[in-house]
């Protein structure tokens, strides 16, 4: 961010701005900085809404101006700065109307400050950050800003900053927002809401570098009529860090083998987790054959000790290690006597990472500071690489340094250096394990390591892209019928096949003479606007084949078209045309595999993209205002394109095709994972909305446990965390209450339809939970009576737990948590005292303490026979699998989740909390 500042200080234009009149200044001659107090200000009064107000003291005490606090309520027709300096307005509560603009910094070294924390300010038209050779920056962490334009900065401006770091931001008119080369957003904790579609501007200031996240290490999440209706809402994720290592707090010991004395400088036992490999360094395990002992294989050293044991030799021009770093050096190593290298093999080491949980993240880095310096000569060929093994896969290379300069992997002298290495982890990846190697060594010199990092991104949860701007649809199931509503029904020429597909049917064309004839409808015909192609493909050809065109190809024309093998062989093009320029987003993505592959072709403002599975393959720009209009020359097809030359078609398509969508708007990434099959239910403790009670003895009323009928169910917080508190307290004869005549159910469940789209196959589910001891339990009974039939007079100091329907009751299998489908049963899981019960009271993985919060992540796989793989692994730990059958005892016909009590033949107590259940698949 310095950086930045430095750059735009460095540009200033120092521009004569044009001297604004104020009808009333700020003085602070009443020395409490507040504007409501009259002796603040010149006249002698506090600002009304026809006031232009001018705020110029910047060598006051800080805060350098006035603050608007709870119970102020200002006003202003105009705001302004002019003054060098940095004069200040501090909102930390309380409201500000300004019914006309705001211009801070408005004058050639004025770099005007506003700091907003809480409160609310309205804006009737421009609040400008920089104008005139003059800066503003904005920095909110809370509050709300509503301003019919936002301008970050004007064309005069030296430089305008809007750090949103809190808080919300209106821009209430459309196109409101504004922001120029030397200007730039920063958005973490906040949230920018833009009037009307603004994807298109807002994707092109993301890739210029003007609106970021998290200071350039996050990720902008913007949406259009998602959040908001009608509005564009723009937030931000950061990087999820999964390992950081810098070597510092290994216990170091003596030196060994070399002369420079030391006590603490030097150790080979590596971090918790982490391995090395020395077998493969010539003469290992013999202190008298190793070579230099400390460096026998990859070792831990204190930097300094290590450059200077070594003489230096460019070894302390590592600045960016610092403390203990991480060194292969087979320079030093080769300084004793050891195996005969070119006999025995040349130096060789490795050092492995733990595993690394990456689920639910994209866009996975590797960053670590190195110092490489490389030999290469007749005999040894000094080597590095790093491998990547996902999910115990076989590793793949990820970075290959060789020293030979012949070489395209050739990597020169490099003593200090960040390196961030891209790691392309398949689709549900859940832990990676990298290696580090230095190898076909000798007295060459070395590779040092410090800071490893892995982080990734958030993966965007699934949205359902619904209905909005479907043009048309096509399921393939057994016909090419339109099933949009707008009944652009396709004509099926040839003779396909319609065989089974990635969800119902597909059709299978034969590359020669099969496609489907859509026609040229208008509404096909997107012009500049926004387009999305989705669909499921199954390919082994090395042919072109297309997947949807309209418009004409070979010999001019207007076209868009997404095909395989356009752009790069075997991979998903994106091509656009409007007769003069042809522009394609070409895919890196090998899709010819006979496996099914979800595609994209996409067109965002001045950008097309492809994705694959997911995720992004491919980007292009495209020319201002490109115009695409007259692809209706031509008719649209599935499978085929129109020749120009001759009206004929032309690159037909052969094998599998599915689920194609056309939608006159770009969608987002989270629409796309939906329509990729991704699914996540989320239900959090901080709300029962929308949950169904089940309809049993046990009377519910949506109030606090105990209030109930005997039991309850109620959203409680406790340390700032809302959870919801199950709470049975036995059977209702207990209470003396009756039994209403044909009612056996003596539950207490609130249950969640999750739709068809979740099942018991693939699910992941994630669950925080803990044992009820907290809050007056005893007196959340009902009238504060006992539990005769369980025994109890008093809820157990240390809680208790769940309980689990076995035997041949209906209800078998049936617990405090379940996941149920649709004709397959149910699955589920209660918490006992010791850990949590999974499928039925024998299968437990057990925790710690249970009256903790204790995070389980569960994952279930069909594995035929009626039955079902349970792994479950409890805070991070390792898991356990069981084998689990579905319960019968379902509660809804659907799928769902269920959060309860099961009845036990009517008598069971249970108190128990859920902070969350995440559900994906």
């Amino acid at each position: 961010m310095c950086r930045k500042l430095i750059y735009f200080v460095s540009v200033i234009l120092l521009l004569g701005s044009v001297v604004q009149a104020a009808d009333i200044q700020w003085t602070n001659l009443g020395e409490d900085h507040l504007w409501s107090n009259p002796e603040n200000w010149d006249p002698n009064r506090v600002p009304t809404l026809d006031d232009e107000v001018l705020i110029d003291v910047p060598n006051a005490s800080a805060p350098n101006g006035p603050v608007i606090q709870d119970g102020i309520d200002a006003k202003a027709k105009g705001i302004f700065t002019e003054a060098p300096g940095e004069p200040t307005l501090t909102i930390t509560g309380g409201t500000l109307e300004v019914a006309e603009w705001i211009w801070l910094g408005d004058g050639a070294d004025s770099f005007g400050i506003w700091d907003m924390s809480g409160g609310a300010l309205t804006v009737g038209s421009e609040f400008e950050l920089g104008w005139g050779g003059g800066a503003g920056t904005l920095t909110m962490t809370g509050g709300t800003i509503s301003a019919a334009e936002a301008v970050i900065p004007t064309g005069s401006g030296a430089f305008g900053l809007l750090y949103l770091y809190g808080g919300t931001y209106n821009v209430t008119t459309a196109d409101g927002l504004s922001v120029k080369d030397n200007g730039m957003v920063d958005i973490t904790e906040g949230t920018l809401i833009l009037e009307g579609n603004d994807i298109a501007k807002v994707n092109g200031l993301i890739d210029a570098g003007l609106i970021i996240a998290y200071g350039g290490g996050g990720k902008v999440i913007s949406d259009f009529d998602g959040r908001n209706p009608g509005k564009t809402t723009l937030t931000a994720v950061n990087k999820v860090v999964v390992l950081s290592e810098d070597f510092e707090g290994l216990p170091l010991g003596p030196n060994v083998d070399e002369a420079l004395a030391g006590e603490l400088v030097w150790t080979d036992t590596p971090p918790a987790g982490w391995e090395v490999d020395d077998s493969n360094v010539p003469g290992i395990g013999d202190p008298n054959t190793d070579g230099v002992t400390e460096w026998a294989g990859w070792a831990f050293a204190d930097k300094a000790w290590w450059t200077e044991t070594a003489g230096d030799q460019d070894r302390s021009l590592f600045e960016l290690g610092s403390g203990t770093v991480a060194v292969a050096d087979p320079d030093e190593w080769d300084d004793a006597d050891h195996a005969d290298s070119e006999a025995s093999g040349w130096y060789k080491t490795f050092l492995t990472t733990p595993e690394i949980g990456v689920f639910g993240l994209e866009a996975l880095t590797l960053t670590f500071d190195s110092s490489w310096r490389p030999e290469f000569d007749s005999n040894y060929h000094q080597t590095a690489n790093i491998t990547a093994s996902f999910d115990g896969g076989e590793p793949v290379e990820v970075l290959l340094w060789e020293s030979d300069e012949s070489s395209d992997n050739y990597k020169p002298y490099a003593t200090n250096e960040t390196v961030m290495v891209n790691l392309d982890a398949p689709a549900g990846a859940e832990k990676v394990v990298l290696t580090f190697g230095l190898f076909d060594a000798g007295n060459d010199w070395w590779w040092a390591i410090d800071n490893v990092e892995v982080s990734g991104m958030p993966i965007p949860e699934p949205v359902d892209p619904g209905t909005d701007n479907l043009v048309a649809f096509y399921a393939l199931d057994g016909d090419a019928a339109d099933s949009s509503g707008n009944e652009l029904h396709g004509a099926i020429a040839g003779e396909p096949n319609f065989v089974g597909g990635q969800i119902g049917q597909a059709m299978e064309l034969d590359g020669v003479d099969d496609y489907v004839d859509i026609n040229n409808p208008t509404l096909l015909d997107f012009g500049t606007g926004d387009f999305t192609i989705s669909a499921w493909v199954n390919l082994t050809t090395t042919e072109r084949a297309t997947v949807y065109a309209n418009g004409g190809d070979d010999g001019g024309g207007v076209r868009y078209t997404l095909a395989m093998g356009e752009g790069n062989d075997n991979k998903m093009t994106l091509t656009t045309d409007d007769d003069d320029n042809k522009r394609q987003a070409k895919g890196d993505t090998v899709v010819n595999d006979g496996v099914w592959h979800h595609v994209v072709g996409m067109r965002s403002g001045d950008t097309s993209l492809v994705y694959v599975d997911g995720a992004k393959d491919a980007t292009q720009d495209l020319p201002e205002g490109y115009d695409l209009s007259g692809t209706t020359q031509h008719n649209a097809y599935l499978g085929a394109i129109t020749s120009n030359s001759d009206g004929s078609l032309i690159k037909f398509f052969t094998g599998l095709l599915d689920e194609v969508a056309i939608y006159s708007r770009a969608l987002s990434a989270g629409e796309i994972s939906y329509l990729l099959g991704n699914r996540k239910f989320t239900l959090d403790g901080d709300t029962l909305d929308g949950l169904d009670h089940d309809n049993s003895v046990d009377k519910w009323d949506g109030s606090a446990p105990g209030e109930g009928n005997p039991g309850g169910i109620a959203a409680l917080t406790e340390d700032d965390v809302t959870y919801i508190r199950v709470q049975d307290t036995g059977d209702p004869r207990d209470y003396g209450d009756s039994v209403p005549t044909g009612k056996t159910n003596f539950s207490l469940y609130l249950t969640q339809s999750i739709g068809s789209d979740l099942g018991l196959d693939g699910v992941r589910i994630e669950l925080r939970t803990r044992i009820a001891t907290s809050g007056t339990l005893d007196a959340w009974r009902k009238d504060g009576g006992g539990m005769a039939s369980t025994g109890l007079t008093s809820w157990p100091a240390g809680g208790l737990g769940g309980s689990f329907e076995n035997g041949t009751h209906e209800d078998y299998g049936r617990g405090n948590i379940g996941i149920a489908e649709k004709g397959k049963g149910v699955i589920s899981f209660s918490l006992s005292t010791s850990g949590l019960m999974v499928g039925n009271s024998g299968n437990k993985v057990s925790v710690d303490d249970a009256t903790q919060w204790n995070t389980f992540v569960i994952e279930i796989a069909d594995s035929g026979s009626g039955k079902y793989s349970v792994s479950v692994s409890a805070n991070g730990g390792d898991a356990q699998t069981f084998d689990v059958t579905p319960g019968t005892g379902v509660v809804e016909d659907g799928s769902y989740i269920t959060i309860g009590s099961p009845d036990i033949a009517g008598r069971v107590a249970t108190a128990f909390d859920v902070d969350y259940i995440s559900i994906t698949n």
